[in-house]
């Protein structure tokens, strides 16, 4: 529901119905707020999910789209798994569009109190409209920490067209 730049999400997720394993049923609320600054649009956004397998989980976000095409994005959230187990996420984008040109780049960071579930990386987009609902698109995208071997570390690409009807 939304009203006058206020928005709210409530949402819940019934699991293990008509069966005789534990219900892991999950719930979930979200609010945001969006603004006009000076021909700077401003989205404030928060949320939490608490449910399954004792798993809460609430985070933050902001979003600054400028009249210049530049977007920034940044959010953060903290997931408890258990008494001594937590982790915590952080991201930021920036984004610039300009005619036919889009351009991104994001990197995002998993800090957790099982160093084993530590990683980082980013990605980088580009997109450009050849019109008539075609987009060519290329992306990137680096991540570190997820394991051993020659897989440890994996980067990513992709190259396609987008069509849309």
């Amino acid at each position: 529901y939304s009203i006058n730049g206020f928005g709210v999400a409530v949402s819940l997720e019934q699991d293990g119905n008509n069966s005789t394993a534990v219900t892991n049923d999950i719930t979930g609320v979200g609010v945001t707020y969006a603004m006009d600054m000076g021909g700077t649009a401003i989205t404030l956004g928060a949320g939490m999910q608490d449910g399954a397998a004792n798993i809460d989980i609430s985070g933050v976000s902001v979003k600054a789209a400028m009249a210049n095409g530049i977007t920034l994005v940044a959010n953060t959230s903290d997931e408890s798994t258990g008494a001594s187990s937590s982790i915590k996420r952080t991201g930021f984008g920036v984004g610039y569009a300009m005619d036919a040109l889009t351009v991104g780049f994001n990197w995002g960071e998993v800090d957790s109190t099982t160093n084993s579930a530590d990683k980082d990386g980013y990605g980088l987009t580009v997109n450009y409209d050849l019109g008539g609902g075609a987009v060519a698109q290329l992306g990137y995208a680096k991540t570190d920490g997820v394991g051993t071997g020659p897989v440890a570390d994996p980067s990513t690409m992709s190259i396609g067209l987008a069509l849309s009807f």
